[in-house]
């Protein structure tokens, strides 16, 4: 990837997670989201061996999940740092970590490419849907390695195939078909970057990880809440540009259509989607 079009995408990813209206959202649904991925956060959790008494890093924490759940997995004697790109997310995620009266906690401004911690630091590094938008991989991959301990397990969550995804195909189905989105430049930063099998593996192994392991699952995602509860929060965090600008009345139609997929999934209490994860480890 050129020089040039890195700082392109860091430019568009960082406007994104950085802007008002995103950590808006973020706050407002941090509570089902934290719900509905709970399938995944437990993966990682056991796909990077987190244990009692642990040092663990989780990069693109966001809003602060898995670090919450994760700092009440090493407690009492152990600590959690979660850090990300957004100084307006971290703020957040302090909130909830007052809130929900965890300790073992702090949450720190860094990029995954520029690790501002020693060699050797951390017993696990994780990321729950954060490492499709790392903009250097490469990179990024070594820090990780550094930061690690010698023996210390690396564990990413990335987005598996959308076909599998009901979560975000029953939103995007009826945009897709009436707008024929593109295909994301190669390297870009994007959710599915790493939904083909063998991708994301494929990198840990190139960073000079071992006893790398990869699988794809098939998680329940179930939203406790209603259809329209459950559009509008896609609306709010997940939306593509293709889907915001689309012309009427084509969106109000693709809308409508949406809403009555997710309604199709809904039993009253949740709207019960499903989501297909790729779950890469790895150790230093």
């Amino acid at each position: 990837m050129s020089d040039e079009r890195a700082a392109e995408f860091r430019k568009r990813t960082l406007a994104n997670w950085t802007s008002d209206e995103t950590v808006a959202a973020w706050r407002r649904w941090h509570d089902k989201i934290a719900t509905q991925q709970r399938e995944v956060t437990e993966a990682l959790r056991d796909a990077a061996n987190i244990a009692p008494g642990q040092s663990v890093l989780d990069l693109a924490t966001g809003s602060g999940e898995p670090a919450l759940t994760f700092a009440r997995v090493v407690s009492p004697s152990g600590r959690v740092v979660g850090t990300d790109v957004s100084e307006g997310m971290l703020v957040v995620a302090r909130e909830f970590a007052r809130r929900e009266g965890i300790q073992n906690i702090e949450f720190a401004y860094a990029d995954a490419e520029q690790l501002p911690f020693d060699d050797g630091a951390f017993d696990a590094v994780t990321s729950r849907m954060g490492v499709m938008f790392f903009i250097d991989l490469e990179r990024s991959l070594n820090e990780i390695h550094r930061v690690l301990r010698p023996g210390g397990r690396v564990a990413f969550a990335a987005w598996g195939p959308m076909s599998d995804t009901s979560m975000f195909s029953a939103c995007l189905e009826p945009f897709v078909r009436r707008a024929s989105p593109p295909d994301p430049p190669p390297g870009a930063p994007h959710p599915q970057r790493f939904a083909a099998s063998g991708t994301l593996s494929t990198a840990l192994r190139k960073a000079g990880f071992s006893s790398v392991a990869e699988e794809t699952r098939i998680t329940a995602a179930p939203w406790f809440g209603t259809p329209e509860e459950q559009w509008q929060s896609f609306c709010d965090l997940a939306s593509p540009p293709y889907v915001d600008d689309m012309p009427e009345p084509d969106k109000s139609e693709a809308t409508a259509e949406a809403i009555e997929n997710l309604r199709s999934l809904y039993d009253g209490t949740a709207v019960q989607t499903r989501a297909a994860v790729v779950i890469a480890s790895a150790t230093a």
